[in-house]
């Protein structure tokens, strides 16, 4: 009771259960579902029972690789396991890296950096053209690993800049001197590339104003940061970024460091802002006075 109690909260626990207890299904099912990898530390009795692996799997796609050869042939296992995490595909029968449903499960998986599943996929799927379009529509740094002809495909990369703007990095160098290109990576991608995507973009790029305006709508500091030297030194381009988030002040010219009306602005979306206003502003009561209005304590 002690040891399924302890199980229960942390799974992890089965590691130094008495070699009885590693025996004993119900504290290893309970331990499997709540840290699914406990299962390495279970009889390995426990590697053939599917029901068992199930467990494991649906908690953490990678506890597919303690499983018995067998059940790593068993297609709802494997979909379970990838569903859970996407590069549990490296643990899952050959037969399933090439088979187009379990791979586009695993690429698709919402774990963090399933797109790197692909990596696993039979080549045979990385030089297929209509299965390609359909991973990167799904994971779009899966571009990564695809055949080196589609990375200068211009259908493919929007397909995958759409889904996710860093996959921009994966394109061939004439698309990332795509206008069109880089402002969907920059505007359309994942919410956690959308903007800060502006690093992959070609140079011509990151001095367009346009683009670089669309960048810092979405991700001000990640995006400014990677703005040429003269749209770091333009107001209007300054402003729109530390609107979105003030602490893009950081990437900004010094003299609009000096500026009130960014910096007031900058200071007024984030607190951290506040350490990159100019010396000369921070000694000056009415700019202090302000940044008292909008709650933030210089």
């Amino acid at each position: 009771d002690v040891v399924l109690a302890a199980v229960t909260q942390d799974g992890s626990a089965l590691h130094w259960a008495d070699e009885t207890l590693k025996s004993d299904r119900d504290v290893v099912l309970t331990a499997v579902k709540q840290f699914g990898c406990a299962i390495e530390d279970a009889d390995f009795s426990f590697r053939s029972d599917r029901d068992v692996v199930l467990a494991a799997v649906a908690e953490d796609g990678e506890a597919l690789q303690y499983a018995d050869e067998s059940l790593k042939c068993d297609r709802d296992v494997v979909l379970a396991a990838v569903t859970q995490k996407g590069c549990a595909l490296e643990h899952a029968d050959p037969s399933f890296k090439r088979d187009h449903h379990v791979v586009l499960a695993a690429v698709a998986s919402s774990s963090s950096m399933s797109d790197l599943a692909f990596e696993f996929a039979d080549e045979s799927l990385k030089r297929d053209r209509e299965f390609v379009l359909a991973a990167v529509a799904q994971g779009g740094t899966a571009l990564r690993y695809v055949d080196d002809s589609f990375k200068i495909d211009r259908e493919i990369v929007l397909a995958a800049v759409a889904n996710d703007g860093d996959a921009l990095e994966f394109a061939d160098e004439s698309l990332r001197r795509d206008r069109d290109v880089a402002l969907v990576a920059v505007t359309q991608g994942s919410i956690l590339s959308r903007g800060s995507a502006l690093r992959y973009v070609d140079e011509s790029l990151k001095r367009d104003r346009d683009v670089v305006l669309a960048a810092v709508a979405q991700d001000g500091h990640g995006a400014l940061e990677y703005a040429a030297p003269n749209l770091k030194r333009d107001r209007g381009v300054v402003l729109a970024a530390v609107e979105q988030n003030g602490w893009a002040l950081e990437w900004a010219d010094d003299s609009l460091k000096r500026d009130r009306d960014v910096a007031l602005a900058a200071v007024a979306q984030s607190d951290l802002a506040s350490n990159h206003v100019d010396a000369s502003l921070l000694c000056d009561l009415d700019f202090r006075a302000k940044a008292r209005s909008f709650g933030r304590l210089l």
